[in-house]
């Protein structure tokens, strides 16, 4: 008795076959491109690299301030460095806001919270700052002050 093999009823698809430029394509898409982009879109800290490269320049140019590290001192007489106003221009929007040097604004989610607070005021809408003095901030009352700041048209 023979055995008889019949071909299968599924008929096979053939395999995609790329030629070495198409593969090379898809392995950059892939690996380099996908990881970059995904990266940028889903860090954090993103924003805040991108506010304190590109747009603090021109806030701080607007608003008459420096932005810098300046040390403070905790509650417990330690040190660290805060990132405050470094700098006031006695003519420039944030010294008539009442803002001075040793402010740090609070930051919830890192410096594109406070970037975000400078365009909306550079579009004309009153922003409410909320600052501390490193300076005071060793007392023993609440440090945080409220700012109410408006770019004045020129």
């Amino acid at each position: 008795m023979a055995i008889v093999v019949s071909k299968p009823l599924v008929k096979r698809s053939k395999l995609i076959v790329l030629s070495n430029t198409q593969f090379l394509y898809i392995a950059l898409v892939c690996f380099v491109i996908l990881p970059v982009l995904a990266l940028i879109v889903l860090s954090p800290a993103f924003p805040s690299v991108w506010c304190q490269r590109f747009d603090m320049p021109e806030y701080e140019k607007a608003f008459g301030f420096k932005l810098g590290e300046l040390q403070a001192r905790g509650a417990e007489g330690d040190t660290y460095t805060a990132l405050a106003v470094a700098a006031v221009d006695p003519l420039g929007a944030f010294d008539r806001s009442g803002v001075r040097v040793g402010d740090v604004p609070r930051m919830y989610h890192g410096l594109g919270d406070f970037c975000g607070d400078l365009a909306a005021a550079m579009e004309g809408r009153a922003v409410e700052l909320r600052v501390y003095n490193v300076g005071e901030a060793r007392d023993e009352r609440d440090p945080w002050r409220r700012i109410s700041l408006r770019l004045r048209s020129p």
